[in-house]
C-alpha cells in the first residue's frame, strides 16, 4: 500500500516526465504525482521545456490534493 500524505505536507520527489501543461513525479515510496505548469511559472498555458525541471531532479513538493484517480497534486517546488 502506498502512503497518504496531509494536505500541505512536504515531500520529496523525482521528476519522472512532462506533459504539455504538467510536470509528472513520483515520491519516494512509489506515489506518482503532477505539478501543474502555472505553479511551476506562476502563469497558465504550456510548460516551456527549457525551464521545466530536469526528469530526474529531485524537487520539495507541497501535497495540495489529489485527484480522482490518485494521483497527489502537487505544487510550488523548490530544487533540492
Amino acid at each position: 500500500m502506498h502512503a497518504s500524505y496531509p494536505l500541505h505536507s512536504t515531500v520529496h520527489c523525482v521528476v519522472t516526465g512532462h506533459g504539455a501543461h504538467w510536470v509528472s513525479v513520483r515520491t519516494a515510496s512509489g506515489r506518482s504525482g503532477t505539478i501543474e505548469c502555472d505553479l511551476l511559472h506562476e502563469r497558465s498555458g504550456p510548460c516551456r521545456p527549457g525551464v521545466w525541471p530536469r526528469i530526474g531532479d529531485h524537487l520539495t513538493c507541497t501535497v495540495l490534493g489529489y485527484t480522482r484517480n490518485g494521483l497527489i497534486r502537487f505544487g510550488a517546488p523548490t530544487p533540492d
